[in-house]
């Protein structure tokens, strides 16, 4: 069973987050959330190109995840006249040569049933984002066809989503107004105890019949969205030659699941960095293949960071290790102090205490050091790299370091890549030449992974400089 940090972080952390509206956390999100089963598809829609996730719903919420990309598909099982309502995932790319192709994975009930079995012991907020309605005609091999969805049959996906307990009405908040939701308080969803769930429906038209039936339309009606959480997505989109060997080869390399599991390799220990570099701005962070706390480990240390820097601690760091905020006062004075030496540290339960017995964690850091905003991951028993570090970029004796800049050269270095020295590259335009008309040295002062001594490099405008 989750400890109550995940399955209720939202809970778990209201004294931090329940004043702060929406958009100031980093909520966990699924892409594809529903087909983490295959129960049916077309003769091309097998579990290689249509499965994007492994855990059902109720096991994504319970490792924190609160909003869910919902794609409700009105398809027929092959050779027989029954259609069901499913989260699909189907593609009409090559429609005029193959038909249409993909798979209906878990039906929208089993959803429905799910969320009302979490909310029955977790007063959580959670969105399920209706979107990508169609309905699909399955005439295998090749002949498959989508056509809109009629009135009658949004009437019986409307008539399913109305079982949802907990369900967040536009009359809760006195009506069709127009203040987005993403500027409501976290206490406004829940700080009476009991659980909300928001259902925003795109693709209808029909405003008032959503808010009759319980739901939210997409847009308010000044045309402004009623819920904007922008943010970053680790995900990969299959190409055509990775679809078509998905499909002869399901679990080989080029599933979206593994695929999944690609990108998250190579971009989980960048990620923190990438995001202090867009000014810890992200709302929601979405994904595919969610497996364990990671994702909400992510969410947690990016909406902490920024309740700090609101609230005058940012010079403390933010530790995030299994979904756990780290507040311990040994832990937090041994990464203070691997911090300030530049040095590695192990993130082991040794230091950090067992927040969750039995799953695989990580933790992430983000903290302020040389007047960055800096940010390292690694997985359980892995070093956090606190000497992996750009000191100081110059340019026509000019120091330029940025936060885009350094997160650009931390990754450069660990990969040993190279540079061209220009405006454009350094200072982000020639709007930013610090002496123009001179032809200038960059020098760039680093310490690698693990290595103890400092390097520099140095390159003249217009040449390369390799690390």
């Amino acid at each position: 069973m989750a400890p109550a940090h995940s399955s209720s972080w939202m809970q778990t952390h209201r004294d931090a987050f329940g004043s702060r509206p929406l958009y100031k956390l980093c909520i966990p999100n699924s892409h594809d959330a529903g087909t983490y089963r295959l129960d049916y598809g077309t003769s091309g829609g097998g579990k290689g190109p249509v499965l994007t996730q492994t855990k059902s719903i109720l096991e994504q919420l319970n490792i924190g995840v609160r909003r869910f990309d919902i794609r409700p598909t009105f398809a027929n099982r092959p050779g027989t006249a029954e259609f069901s309502w499913h989260c699909g995932h189907y593609t009409g790319e090559a429609a005029d040569k193959i038909g249409w192709q993909g798979g209906s994975c878990a039906s929208i009930q089993e959803v429905v049933n799910q969320v009302n079995e979490f909310t029955k012991d977790n007063a959580e907020l959670i969105i399920l984002d209706i979107s990508h309605t169609y309905a699909i005609n399955i005439s295998n091999p090749i002949s498959s066809t989508s056509r809109d969805v009629n009135p009658d049959e949004w009437a019986s996906l409307f008539s399913t989503l109305k079982g949802i307990n907990c369900l967040f009405t536009v009359d809760r908040v006195g009506g069709d107004h127009g203040k987005p939701l993403q500027d409501y308080l976290l206490d406004e969803f829940i700080g009476n105890g009991k659980a909300a769930v928001i259902v925003p429906v795109d693709e209808y038209s029909n405003r008032q019949e959503l808010i009759r039936h319980g739901f939210w339309p997409v847009h308010t009606l000044e045309g402004k969205p009623y819920l904007s959480l922008g943010g970053t997505s680790v995900t990969h989109t299959q190409n055509n030659s990775e679809a078509i060997w998905s499909v002869l080869l399901p679990s080989g390399a080029d599933s979206v699941l593994n695929l999944a599991a690609k990108e998250q390799q190579e971009r989980f220990p960048w990620l923190l960095q990438q995001l202090a570099s867009e000014s810890l701005s992200a709302s929601s962070i979405t994904m595919d293949r969610i497996e364990n706390a990671d994702l909400l480990t992510f969410c947690l240390a990016v909406s902490y960071y920024r309740y700090y820097q609101e609230t005058g601690r940012s010079e403390q760091p933010v530790v995030v290790y299994g979904a756990a905020l780290i507040t311990n006062a040994n832990a937090q004075e041994q990464i203070q102090a691997a911090i300030q030496q530049g040095r590695s540290i192990s993130a082991d339960n040794q230091l950090l205490t067992d927040t969750w017995e039995g799953i695989h964690k990580s933790c992430a850091v983000l903290y302020s050091h040389g007047g960055l905003v800096k940010g390292r991951w690694a997985r359980e028993g892995s070093q956090l790299h606190f000497g992996q570090d750009v000191m100081s970029v110059t340019y026509g004796n000019k120091e330029v370091m940025n936060a885009k800049l350094y997160y650009r050269l931390l990754k450069l270095i660990e990969e040993r890549g190279t540079v061209r020295v220009t405006n454009q590259e350094i200072v982000g335009g020639d709007q930013n030449d610090p002496l123009v008309g001179t032809r200038k040295t960059c020098v760039v002062v680093y310490r690698r992974r693990g290595a103890a001594e400092k390097e520099e490099r140095h390159a003249l405008e217009f040449d390369n400089m390799s690390f």
